[in-house]
């Protein structure tokens, strides 16, 4: 009966070891499962944000450039991938000047001369492109913006277009 009872305990011993190296391989899979889920959530949320950046600060774009009734080409860099632009708006009646203009590597929006960025810091932004588009009756303005961020150790960039018409150039 001893004979038994050891080689009974020696069989347990060997599936005790089977059962762990199992088990750390089924672990290990899981936690690769878990990082790379989390890496991805993380990029997603990194475009994400840099995506609601963007339509945000293309509203705002679209806005103010709306509101000006001409265009300053003096002050105006077009063409460019560093462009400016320079506008004049009427509000209630009231000339003001509006100047939108890259300064390290983010958009600042200048209100007669009160700068205000923007675009958060850690979005950078590669190219501001204004493009100025006449006609006989009215000025509109074709711009394209270019962020850039960091996802998971690379550069990604997105592009992002629009295009307005000044509403006081055809009234």
């Amino acid at each position: 009966m001893n004979k038994f009872k050891s080689a009974t305990l020696g069989f347990s011993l060997v599936e005790l070891l089977v059962y762990l190296a199992s088990m750390t391989v089924v672990l290990m899979a899981v936690m690769y499962m878990i990082v790379s889920a989390y890496g991805l959530y993380a990029s997603m949320l990194v475009s994400a944000r840099a995506d609601r950046a963007a339509a945000t600060l293309m509203q705002v774009l679209a806005t103010e450039i709306r509101s000006g009734s001409y265009i300053d080409q003096s002050n105006s860099v077009f063409n460019t991938a560093f462009g400016q632009l320079t506008i004049t708006a009427l509000n209630d009646g009231l000339e003001s000047d509006k100047i939108f203009s890259l300064d390290q590597d983010r958009v600042v929006l200048s209100r007669d001369g009160v700068p205000t960025f923007m675009t958060p810091d850690d979005i950078l932004v590669s190219k501001l492109l204004f493009t100025q588009i006449s006609t006989p009756v009215s000025y509109a303005v074709r711009y394209e913006l270019d962020l850039t961020f960091e996802v998971e150790g690379e550069m990604v960039t997105n592009t992002y277009p629009g295009l307005v018409i000044l509403r006081h150039s055809y009234e």
